[in-house]
């Protein structure tokens, strides 16, 4: 069992019925003796099938609205632990790999966020982002993201954003050392101070909250908080795709659009970019 103190952990859910597991992944494992408190946050017109009273220092935050971010920031509002870990309700992380984010970030300092690698949920072995050109189709996509994007070439785009917005996550064989330093953290998972929370309603959309990560990783940088991903911590998510009902996919380019008309500047670039995307809406 492994001793959990001082750490608020913020989970967003509609009620889906995977929040069980989630919580059940690092409940299993944590010593109960510990200072922690687990708040979920839910609209208050959504049902939440869950029997709460099996854990321990588990609070429910009901909200007026849904909204991913929205939801989150009313609960980071009240978390009263100096850690505060948020974390999506589909994502799976234990609290051996929560205690080691903890301790990677007091030896980091006070000016830090950090991330573990994420990884397929389905086989537990395989990183979600794959930056090495084996095979032909990755090397043509590559190659295109480099012309237009200007983005960096092969496991060298770990954790970077590019010019025009676009991200890459951090692929687990590209990293030498424990910790690398990035340009942005997926919002599944990531373990802040308490202290330097965004408690800010930053993602203007309801529904699903397309690119928020990267307005968050920004806002976060732009309070001179260091982004980080720990390699010996990980955490087990679903494989990212692109949308794939219309609907969906016309909200993801809206708030692509709004991410980088609020944090990026116009260029001829990101109009080929955005023009690749609205392509990809009608495939």
């Amino acid at each position: 069992m492994h001793k959990l103190d001082n750490i608020s952990i913020v989970i967003t859910t509609l009620g889906n019925s995977i929040l069980k597991n989630t919580i059940d992944y690092f409940y299993n494992d944590i010593d109960i003796s510990s200072d922690f408190e687990i708040l979920i946050t839910i609209p208050q017109d959504s049902k939440l099938d869950l029997n709460i009273s099996k854990y321990k220092n588990l609070k429910i935050v009901k909200t007026k609205f849904k909204g991913q971010v929205y939801q989150r920031t009313e609960a980071f509002k009240l978390a009263s632990k100096k850690f505060v870990l948020q974390l999506d309700d589909d994502v799976e992380i234990s609290s051996k790999y929560i205690l080691n984010l903890k301790n990677n970030l007091l030896h980091l300092g006070k000016d830090f966020a950090i991330s573990p690698v994420f990884f397929n949920k389905d086989d537990k072995e395989s990183c979600i982002y794959n930056l090495k050109n084996n095979n032909f189709l990755l090397l043509v996509k590559n190659l295109i993201a480099s012309i237009v994007c200007k983005s960096k070439w092969g496991l060298k785009r770990s954790g970077t954003v590019t010019v025009v917005g676009s991200n890459y996550g951090v692929d687990y064989d590209c990293l030498k050392n424990d910790i690398i330093n990035t340009e942005w953290l997926p919002g599944g998972c990531i373990l802040h101070l308490n202290k330097n929370l965004i408690l800010d309603d930053y993602f203007p959309y309801r529904g699903k909250a397309y690119c928020e990560d990267l307005m968050h990783s920004f806002l976060l940088t732009n309070n001179n908080i260091k982004l980080c991903v720990i390699k010996s911590s990980r955490c087990y998510t679903e494989v990212p795709k692109f949308p794939s009902i219309f609907k969906e996919k016309i909200n993801f380019i809206r708030a692509y659009r709004t991410y980088y008309f609020r944090f990026g500047k116009l260029n001829i670039r990101y109009l080929i970019w955005q023009s690749i995307n609205y392509f990809r809406v009608i495939l």
